[in-house]
């Protein structure tokens, strides 16, 4: 069993030495797609409730536009992930 270990470990550390930074930026994306994920819809619901409680109207539209921007990013990163 020690004989058939030992490869795959050099084998495995040879790999993540060479592709630190490519792993890095993977669990980066994911991370940060499922954050935006659960946090879009929930800053969406919230700016509606400023626009319900009557918020100034350059208020809500820039809140819808930072929304867009976030919903964007957030596809992006998981559309980008599952390929």
């Amino acid at each position: 069993m020690e004989m058939a270990l030992k490869p795959l470990r050099h084998i495995l550390t040879e790999y993540f030495s060479g592709s630190k930074l490519s792993i890095i930026i993977l669990l980066a994306s994911i991370l940060s797609g499922s954050a935006l994920s659960v946090f879009v819809p929930f800053y969406f619901s919230r700016q509606l409730d400023l626009l319900a409680a009557g918020a100034p109207t350059g208020q809500w539209v820039r809140a819808f536009w930072v929304y867009a921007i976030l919903l964007g990013i957030s596809v992006t990163l998981c559309s980008g992930v599952q390929i």
